[in-house]
């Protein structure tokens, strides 16, 4: 799909055909407690290889997701989730949420990421609204999606949550 200078992003189904047990194993270093706590309650599981499974299916039924691989060992570093909704006037809202397992934090990969999708639907054809939303406990995360361009959007957002908007 796309990739970055230190990463590779490709569907989660594409990313692991084959390959069944490296994502059960990436999948559980990634759902740790710490990395989940800013998500709402229905992204929330205990972190055991069946509950695993059932987080990602559940992703899988209900939106897109990419896999966020390191390109030399094909290991999952982290996923981003995409929920496209067409609009009334004829443009699609695509929101994204991310997810990087808590030993590549602070490294600037989140920014990467994000610089890199952002790329890739510039690219698109049609009007695109990414949105994002980042609980207010999380600032590094409203940081990373100011950084790659997007705006806050005080009428979307509440006491919780900050929303973000990008239009390409």
């Amino acid at each position: 799909m796309f990739s970055t200078e230190r990463m590779r992003v490709e569907p989660w189904k594409r990313a692991f055909e084959g390959r069944e047990l490296s994502a059960a194993s990436g999948l559980a270093a990634l759902l740790a407690p710490e990395v989940l706590k800013s998500l709402p309650e229905p992204l929330q599981t205990e972190n055991t290889p069946e509950n695993c499974q059932s987080w990602i299916d559940a992703r899988l039924s209900e939106s897109e997701v990419l896999a966020i691989l390191e390109p030399s060992s094909n290991a999952l570093i982290g996923v981003i989730i995409l929920a496209e909704f067409e609009t009334s006037d004829a443009g699609t809202d695509v929101h994204i949420g991310y997810l990087l397992s808590q030993s590549y934090w602070g490294k600037g990969l989140a920014s990467e990421v994000i610089a890199g999708l952002v790329a890739h639907f510039a690219k698109a054809a049609r009007p695109i609204r990414l949105l994002g939303g980042v609980e207010k406990t999380n600032p590094a995360s409203a940081r990373v999606l100011l950084k790659a361009g997007f705006a806050r959007l005080p009428e979307l957002s509440d006491e919780e949550t900050e929303m973000f908007a990008l239009v390409l």
